[in-house]
């Protein structure tokens, strides 16, 4: 028989899922519905960051509304291959990578604002979150279909702390000189700055 149509140890599936299920929905669509309201009733998204912050908000409430219908689902049809739900997917591949680019997106503004400055048409963050929304469906689709699922949460897990903790420490420690990225580039950065 095919191991993915055998029939899951409910009592247990159900406990372990049952913590998400009664926390996470409930705080979490307000808190983002706040977010998007917030976001979306601007006259227009002025902060680079503010794209991919909309876009977090984005991917954690449609986690919040999929893990109450994937488990609503599995309640009915328990299968191990229904207990492998796609919201946790989107909630560790989507989530991860999109504060990674918050990250890149604050070191680039805070240690090369000259670079940052040249690089900050929307569009550009735009197809970044397009990118990573790509991917991380990608990711899920791989986790649903049970192909790679830890080392693929576990490598994209592990990218992200690594590149968020580098962006971190160098924000720190760009933050310690006494101008933006440096003498030399803060003084062309001005110069940049009150010619447009």
């Amino acid at each position: 028989m095919d191991g993915r149509n055998e029939t899951a140890p409910v009592p247990d599936l159900v406990w372990d899922f049952l913590p998400t299920i009664v926390l996470v929905p409930p705080l979490g669509i307000p808190a983002n519905a706040v977010v998007l309201r917030l976001l979306l009733g601007k006259p227009n998204i002025c902060s680079t960051s503010e794209i991919f912050v909309l876009n977090l908000a984005v991917f954690d409430m449609m986690f919040c509304f999929m893990v109450v219908i994937e488990y609503i689902y599995f309640m009915f049809n328990n299968t191990k291959a229904n207990s492998n739900f796609l919201s946790w997917g989107l909630n560790q591949a989507g989530g991860p990578m999109l504060l990674c680019a918050l990250s890149l997106d604050a070191f680039m503004a805070i240690c090369h604002p000259l670079i940052f400055l040249h690089l900050k048409e929307p569009k550009l963050r735009l197809s970044l979150c397009l990118l990573v929304s790509v991917l991380a469906f990608t990711a899920c689709g791989l986790a649903k279909l049970m192909l790679y699922k830890m080392a693929l949460n576990l490598g994209i897990l592990m990218v992200a702390m690594l590149t968020i903790s580098t962006c971190n420490i160098l924000i720190l420690k760009s933050l310690r000189r006494p101008g933006p990225g440096g003498k030399d580039e803060g003084r062309e950065c001005s110069r940049w700055c009150s010619r447009r």
